[in-house]
């Protein structure tokens, strides 16, 4: 091969590689959901150009949404009650599936992917109704394959659930129990509907655990297990046998006292699970007085701690490889929190905060916050660029994370009524958190 050939194909590659590399970062999308106007839209990244609107959709906020590998997210529509099969590998996102999930006639609870992808789990959410129901989709077919009911004991108790373990377990955390199966003895033709409820499937492992469950994981690398309840998190190891080294993890740590993490979250290598806790107050109007603290837990030494960041309420947050943002609203001012969460970094735990423009529709000091608008925020999984809600304005601030400023805003074609749901999407990126969030 000539000089000139070689040359020639050397500058090729790199073109194509360059090209490859554009189009991968250029692919990021951030999807913005206003469930109480039953709506949805995306905006491509970084030129936050709109590049899909779906309306008649009530995108399930509390369960969430998940992306797969193969460039498609799941979406939970509570009013519908299915599942949407998103194809974000389009210039232009379009649902090319909806799945049919009738196993509630309120919202979705929770839900998870197996970590092998092939199939997906749902839980109802009945507060009316002890009996709740577990539904798991063929994610490569698009299929839904088994409904199983599940007796929580009482009707205001969640059916959480998280899949993981090699063997792969399937973890179902209601009420004050906590019961393991086997994938393959729920994928089994035998089980039916009834056969959880009735005792004819019998879970490999059943352990007690306080009541509140609200959130679970199950760490890929560590094959850990944690579940949120009201007096800490449950943490144990999964075998072949279940759970095994079932212990509590308290929310009083030191000089810390009260609240729960009502929203777990893994870091990207998998070894810790953290989130954010409000300490209770006497009266619901003196949130100006809570403090916001972050929740740490060490997968591999089964141990917790608090960090504080904020005063006031805080909301959902977002999690990027090295950084989590969390918005808060204080009394005279609203923030974005921007913590480092890189457990690999010197300054883990370290936060900085980002002024934002307060909400027009906001909590108010000395009143109940209960139905006013809030915030939700996301981050680019680069850690570049963070976003957060303006509820009941319509608006999303776009903040550069180095310059750790708001370099643009968003006018959405909605409200954002409440916190609304804002989450980044990115084509054909392996999940590490294999729980809906």
């Amino acid at each position: 091969m000539s000089l000139v050939s070689i040359i020639s194909s050397i500058l090729l590659f790199f073109g194509l590689f360059n090209t490859v590399f554009a189009n991968s970062v250029n692919s990021m999308k951030l999807l913005v959901a206003d469930s109480l106007s039953k709506r949805f839209v995306i905006y491509d990244l970084p030129d936050l150009k709109l590049s899909a609107d779906f309306s008649d959709i009530m995108l399930g906020n509390h369960v969430g949404v998940m992306t797969i590998s193969d460039g498609y997210v799941l979406i939970p529509d509570d009013q519908s009650h299915s599942l949407l099969f998103l194809d974000i590998t389009k210039d232009k996102p379009q649902i090319v599936s909806s799945i049919p999930i009738p196993i509630t006639k309120e919202r979705y609870a929770w839900a998870a992917l197996s970590q092998d992808e092939n199939y997906y789990f749902l839980t109802s959410d009945d507060d009316n109704n002890s009996i709740e129901t577990l539904a798991v989709v063929d994610v490569k077919n698009r299929k839904l394959i088994k409904v199983i009911d599940f007796d929580t004991g009482k009707p205001d108790a969640e059916l959480g659930i998280a899949v993981g373990g090699d063997p792969a377990m399937v973890i179902l955390h209601a009420g004050e129990t906590v019961n393991t199966y086997s994938l393959s003895s729920i994928l089994d033709p035998k089980i039916t509907k009834s056969s959880i409820k009735d005792g004819y499937l019998k879970p490999l492992s059943s352990h007690r655990v306080a009541s509140g469950g609200h959130g679970d994981s199950v760490s890929k690398v560590t094959g850990m297990w944690t579940g949120s309840t009201k007096e800490g998190m449950f943490i144990g190891k999964l075998t072949e046998n279940g759970l095994i080294n079932v212990k509590k993890i308290p929310w009083n740590i030191d000089t810390f006292e009260g609240g729960q993490n009502y929203r777990q979250r893994l870091t990207i290598d998998n070894r810790y699970v953290f989130g954010a806790i409000n300490t209770p107050t006497d009266k619901p109007e003196d949130w100006v007085n809570a403090f916001v603290d972050l929740h740490v837990v060490d997968l591999n030494s089964m141990s917790g701690k608090r960090i504080r960041f904020g005063k006031g309420l805080v909301g959902r947050g977002g999690i990027s490889k090295t950084f989590a943002v969390f918005p808060t609203i204080e009394a005279e001012q609203d923030l974005l929190n921007i913590l480092v969460v890189d457990p690999h970094s010197k300054d883990f735990g370290k936060f900085d905060k980002i002024s934002l423009k307060k909400l027009s529709s906001g909590p108010v000091p000395g009143a109940s916050p209960k139905g006013k608008d809030g915030r939700f925020a996301a981050i680019t999984f680069d850690g570049k660029y963070a976003f957060v809600t303006h509820g009941g304005d319509g608006i999303v601030s776009v903040i550069d994370v180095n310059k750790k400023e708001v370099v643009n805003t968003i006018q959405t074609p909605m409200p954002i009524k409440g916190t609304g749901y804002i989450t980044v999407l990115q084509p054909k990126q392996p999940p590490f958190d294999f729980s809906s969030r």
